[in-house]
């Protein structure tokens, strides 16, 4: 039987949300994020279409899941709300801290070298399989993200900051913890919350990277697993992402030009 951890409440203790109650509620915060997407969407259309009455409404739409602006603006603006969506959830059930209950805690300089440096490891054994593959190292999509995105800056803080902030929140804090403590039990708090994030992917990436994408979220549960901190596993999607942009950098600058 699985002991008991120094986090783990009793049945006198303050608990997360159950199973169900925490899908139900991380089903609304990824519903607002789709429509606040959704609607981001109409208002870059309407203005597009102001500048150009022709404009073909199937192309636009595909032309806009890869477009580096919109993706930028979108993150910007679904990012926070859903981040204060996902605290206010963890918040109306009483008892637990948003702090602990999201995992807002702190870790060692030296444990969060440690599993960044594992992020570094993980990243570098990937490439050099789908380079074994023969298999681009890096896919269109962030290429045409990066080609597209018209203010970088904007770009830098949507893909290395904000979504990294929002995913984890819900994904490895809120959603986790409701998995964890439940009868499915913290292997499965693991494992889904791994599969549903990388699953959003799909339509961003084949099946390849989306399968890259969940052994990540698994390293990434593990880290939340063994530390208990949300913290650390922003640091390290942040740090996937960024280096994925660094790879996108020169990947213009040394194979396109040359």
């Amino acid at each position: 039987m699985m002991g008991r951890t120094a986090d783990t409440p009793t049945d006198k203790e303050p608990s997360p949300w159950g199973f169900w109650a925490t899908m139900g509620f991380s089903l609304v915060v990824l519903a607002v994020f789709f429509i606040l997407s959704f609607l981001t969407a109409v208002g870059f259309f309407a203005f597009t279409a102001a500048k150009n009455p022709g404009l073909n409404l199937s192309q636009f739409a595909n032309s806009l899941s890869a477009n580096g602006f919109y993706l930028s603006v979108t993150t910007s603006i679904t990012a926070p709300a859903c981040i204060a969506l996902t605290v206010l959830f963890a918040r109306l059930r009483g008892g637990l801290g948003v702090k602990d209950y999201l995992g807002f805690r702190k870790v060692t300089g030296r444990q969060l070298l440690g599993w960044l440096f594992l992020v570094l490891v993980f990243l570098s054994a990937t490439d050099l399989l789908t380079h074994f593959l023969n298999r681009p190292v890096v896919p269109s999509f962030p290429v045409d993200v990066y080609k597209t995105a018209r203010f970088t800056v904007l770009l830098c803080l949507a893909l290395i900051i904000l979504a990294p902030l929002y995913e984890e929140v819900l994904f490895r804090g809120f959603m986790f913890q409701g998995i964890r403590f439940s009868r499915i039990g913290p292997v499965g708090a693991v494992g889904i919350t791994a599969f549903i994030w990388s699953i959003l992917h799909w339509g961003q990436y084949d099946a390849y990277s989306v399968v890259t994408i969940f052994v990540f979220g698994v390293l990434c549960g593990v880290a939340r697993l063994a530390t208990g901190s949300t913290y650390l596993t922003i640091a390290m999607h942040a740090l996937n992402n960024l280096v994925g942009l660094l790879e996108v950098l020169l990947y213009l600058r040394f194979v396109l030009k040359s």
